[in-house]
């Protein structure tokens, strides 16, 4: 892999190379329970795929092209990240592109990235080393690569094993970008589409028609974590009519009717049509 390698720590890359679960011990994520995500200093915890994450791992075991549509913050970019840097970083040559709707999310992700690389043990580091890490691009000495892009750019330059296309369903010209990322793609590259709802347009279109994709709806209520003991705020009586209505018509528990609340007021200012395409249950 580049350099001599301690046979310990030959062992446990082979062990990891062999098992993404057992890879996933040594990935840091930020732990949300902790505090603000966004401080100087954030907590981080070992990654433990939650049941959102393990439905979309298990998904990919059935066909590598997957469809997600999602509710927020379910930690799909987290996992999707996860097990592509995993590909990257333990096989040789093998190339991720990453295709965002904006340059700021698209540095979002590649946080996940980065935050992954540098907090890999340093016997790791040490073993298979970056030779370029900038604003857009990880590259490792044996040719692994991850790059994030923003849809609409271009993504000439090499093939690539694994594609991720983040939010795609907000992107202005969904089948071009599309086309133009698959150019370089490998004939056997794994895919994966994520996106919240946006709409009645070609993401919908996608999801209903026939096609290649293993088709995954993660809804925030299979989440046990989402749920409050307590949240109160006013609401306007037809917003409470209508919240309440639909409450009862998926038999939410009075912790999720809590969350559901806090996001809906908190998350979305009140909007209906927001929080139905941000937090959906069907």
């Amino acid at each position: 892999m580049g350099t001599v390698i301690h046979p310990r720590v030959q062992e446990e890359l082979l062990l990891c190379q062999r098992s993404f679960l057992h890879f996933c011990r040594w990935l840091k994520i930020v732990d949300k329970s902790a505090g603000d995500e966004h401080s100087n200093s954030p907590k981080l915890v070992s990654l433990r795929p939650n049941f959102a994450q393990l439905k979309w791992l298990d998904a990919g075991e059935r066909c590598p092209w997957t469809y997600t549509l999602k509710s927020r913050k379910e930690g799909l970019s987290t996992i999707i990240a996860a097990r592509y840097f995993w590909r990257a970083f333990l096989n040789p040559e093998h190339k991720v592109l990453v295709v965002s709707e904006t340059d700021e999310t698209a540095m979002e992700i590649f946080e996940i990235y980065k935050r992954y690389w540098r907090n890999l043990p340093e016997a790791f580091r040490e073993a298979i080393p970056a030779i370029q890490e900038d604003k857009h691009t990880l590259k490792w000495v044996h040719e692994g690569e991850v790059s994030c892009r923003t849809q609409g750019g271009s993504f000439r330059g090499g093939t690539r094993q694994s594609l991720h296309f983040s939010e795609f369903a907000f992107y202005p010209d969904i089948d071009r970008t599309i086309s133009d990322a698959f150019s370089v793609a490998a004939d056997y590259a794994e895919v994966a589409l994520e996106t919240t709802s946006g709409g009645i347009n070609r993401a919908h279109q996608l999801w209903v028609d026939d096609g290649p994709y293993e088709k995954i709806f993660i809804p925030w209520a299979i989440n046990p974590g989402n749920t409050l003991d307590e949240y109160e705020c006013s609401m306007v009586p037809e917003l409470r009519e209508r919240f309440d209505a639909w409450c009862d018509g998926h038999a939410l528990s009075f912790e999720q009717r809590n969350w559901a609340r806090s996001r809906l007021m908190m998350m979305c200012g009140g909007q209906w049509l927001v929080f139905m395409r941000n937090y959906p249950l069907t």
